[in-house]
């Protein structure tokens, strides 16, 4: 296997992505997940991490694809696929594909010791024949709720929700944000584990981490741009959130991961992230919610608490309301 620092075709330089490449890339993202894209909010933070290996494919001096092929985590053995890009006039070409072999080969000279691939994708048509195919080597590890809001200033970010209103949780919530040494503590608990997180993978902003390999190297990597909350009651964590904001190119995105199996705590979660997301909003631009939950949980009864309790409205998709985790051995 060799390391090559650049490969040439007859049409494409292939090379590992540089803090110069960001606007040529933010030019391809902006049609991205309906304009709700992350790409573009956390593209410099990746060029810094060296868990990260990012490639591009230029033609004629001009990037024309991206692809975020692997992000190391749960202490070296997984890697993670995500974030692949072709501007528009180019798709359809094969520039991706050869692309992605280019990074693939690269990976593997530089990441000898990875045990297996993971990545979270929408649970379409797609998904589900891999998934049926066994001997494709394909595994589905978890499956999750996730949909996006609209939210707008309401009393919730006066700090005026009060007990009896249309049922919704008090500000008296046992919940606060947690340090990361609190995140390792609760997660390392066996009973806490279980009740949060039986799959043995936590997402955070679309990305897995493995509870069980490498816990506080994928902390970190969650604290970095992440904040995280807890729920304790009578010294155990009944719920585990954290929340993720950043610059899309409809306003700001604010990715809320939920771990726990009440109600009641989904919704208390729910307040204080909107108000931590408003208040560093400024109320200068719109404010999009993705709530990710636990499949277990009502999809009918979170579309009742955020549309009508709340007043909030929905961000329509064409996309299903199931992601997927899934893994394959390498």
């Amino acid at each position: 296997m060799e390391k090559l620092d650049r490969m040439e075709t007859n049409e494409l330089v292939c090379r590992r992505s540089c803090l110069t490449d960001r606007s040529a890339i933010a030019e391809m993202v902006d049609s991205v997940y309906d304009g709700l894209d992350y790409l573009d909010a956390f593209y410099s933070l990746y060029m810094k991490q060296n868990f990260r290996y990012c490639f591009v494919a230029e033609k004629n001096g001009k990037v024309v694809s991206y692809i975020h092929t692997f992000t190391v985590l749960d202490g070296g053995r997984t890697g993670v696929r995500q974030a692949a890009r072709t501007a528009a006039q180019h798709r359809g070409k094969g520039f991706y594909k050869i692309l992605e072999n280019y990074s693939t080969m690269q990976i593997n000279f530089l990441c000898p010791n990875l045990e297996q691939w993971a990545y979270t994708a929408y649970w379409n048509t797609f998904e589900k024949k891999r998934i049926s195919n066994p001997e494709l080597g394909y595994q589905l590890i978890d499956k999750r709720y996730w949909k996006v809001y609209i939210i707008k200033e309401t009393d919730v970010y006066l700090n005026t929700v009060h007990p009896g209103n249309n049922g919704l949780p008090t500000q008296t919530e046992p919940m606060h944000e947690i340090n990361i040494d609190e995140a390792e503590g609760i997660l390392k608990d066996p009973d806490n584990k279980e009740r949060l997180v039986p799959s043995g993978s936590l997402c955070s902003s679309w990305e897995p981490f493995s509870v069980d390999d490498g816990l506080r190297t994928n902390l970190t990597a969650i604290y970095t741009r992440s904040s995280v909350w807890g729920t304790k009651i009578d010294g155990d964590c009944r719920a585990l959130s954290t929340g993720t904001i950043y610059e899309c190119p409809k306003g700001l995105m604010y990715d809320l991961d939920y771990y726990g199996q009440e109600f009641k705590q989904l919704k208390a979660h729910i307040l204080s992230h909107v108000k931590h997301a408003l208040k560093e909003s400024n109320m200068n631009r719109q404010l999009y919610l993705c709530v990710f939950c636990p499949f277990e949980m009502s999809l009918a009864d979170l579309d009742e608490f955020m549309l009508k309790d709340m007043g909030w409205k929905p961000e329509p998709t064409d996309e299903t309301p199931v992601y997927v985790t899934i893994t394959k051995r390498l």
